[in-house]
């Protein structure tokens, strides 16, 4: 089957999957909206574009922590006196966030189609990485790709899981790599849930999507 490879890999990566208002996370690994959306940036699709939506429907979706990284909170304040309340009023007032990082981490994603009739979009979705019409970027603006997105299309797995398991690892030179290495699998049928499905892009609302675990399992 074919098989789009995203290498993710940056000094600070950020994927929220729970957050909400002024706390916002990180996923431990990087989310299929995430990524659909890197994608759409790339692409230089607007928030609520339709083809978006129609990516979140065909596109599968799998994930290797290469190198998990590690968890930084940054903490932000936000001050302005035309601060609207939920309740309409105007108010002279400061914010506090906490906003969660991945440091230091790489990743390698892999983009299928579920309907083998679709993978033209794979087509496209490559053409975008390697041409990028807006600056992409890792879950948030602050956070930079440290290496090229494209990482090549392949045809001789017959799977996402395969791919992740016989792919080498993104490795940085001199340094081993963790002992323990996950893979995450998009599932149509059981798994764990994880709120990165998109079903309204111009209200940013999103459904849970199913994915299984493996563990990463080194030759040799």
């Amino acid at each position: 089957m074919k098989l789009l490879l995203i290498r993710l890999e940056g000094a600070l990566q950020s994927w929220g999957e729970w957050a909400k208002w002024d706390e916002r996370d990180s996923s431990l690994m990087p989310t299929k909206s995430g990524v659909i959306g890197l994608i759409a940036c790339c692409m230089g699709l607007k928030r609520g574009d339709p083809l978006i939506e129609q990516m979140h429907r065909k596109l599968q979706f799998a994930v290797r922590g290469d190198r998990p990284g590690e968890i930084m909170t940054d903490f932000h304040t936000v001050h302005s006196n035309t601060m609207k309340t939920a309740d309409g009023t105007v108010q002279d007032r400061t914010i506090v966030s906490h906003r969660q990082y991945l440091m230091d981490s790489a990743f390698l994603a892999v983009i299928s189609v579920w309907n083998p009739m679709d993978e033209l979009m794979l087509d496209r979705c490559a053409e975008a990485l390697q041409h990028p019409k807006w600056v992409p970027f890792l879950g948030r603006k602050s956070c930079v790709p440290s290496a090229p997105l494209f990482y090549g299309c392949v045809t001789e797995y017959t799977s996402p899981e395969e791919a992740l398991q016989k792919i080498p690892l993104l490795v940085r030179h001199g340094k081993n790599p963790s002992d323990t290495i996950l893979i995450r699998c998009e599932s149509k049928s059981f798994g764990s849930r994880h709120p990165d499905a998109l079903t309204d892009g111009a209200n940013r609302a999103f459904t849970m999507n199913m994915y299984e675990h493996f563990p990463y399992v080194q030759e040799g």
